[in-house]
């Protein structure tokens, strides 16, 4: 996929940053950010997070509509280098507990802008409203 990523004994590893960011929500939102992005063309990759609270991580490419973690939805975690994300192997293969939820098409190697996915997650956030999407205190959104 061109993606800067890294191996050790345990499995492939996605570095964030030089471009890739990623928008992590709780699994309950993850289908209606699916639906959003999919009503456009496809899912973004995703990699679904068996924690004790599963998360889905939505991979997205760096633009200026995200300017940072206040201006997510409540319990939605924006992230960037250094984080490094666990990847399967495989479409089909768990690592670590991850698997995809969207797999990666090499047909598309694009990720959608973070932008957005951020528009579907504060609507699955707000459950299909985004105006009454729950907001960190003193943000302000800018959606370019």
């Amino acid at each position: 996929m061109g993606w800067r990523t890294d191996a050790d004994e345990s499995g492939g590893r996605l570095l964030l940053g030089r471009g890739i960011v990623a928008i992590d929500v709780p699994a309950s939102w993850a289908p209606a950010v699916r639906a959003t992005l999919e009503r456009v063309e496809r899912c973004t990759p995703a990699l679904l997070l068996a924690t004790t609270e599963p998360r889905v991580v939505f991979l997205a490419e760096a633009d200026t509509s995200v300017l940072g973690q206040f201006q997510l939805p409540v319990g939605a975690r924006f992230l960037t280098a250094p984080t490094m994300l666990r990847l399967p192997l495989a479409s089909t293969a768990e690592q670590g507990g991850t698997i995809w939820y969207c797999p990666p098409d090499p047909a598309h190697r694009w990720l959608f802008p973070a932008g957005a996915v951020l528009q579907a997650v504060e609507s699955a956030a707000a459950g299909g409203d985004a105006s009454a999407r729950p907001r960190r205190a003193g943000n302000s959104l800018f959606i370019g």
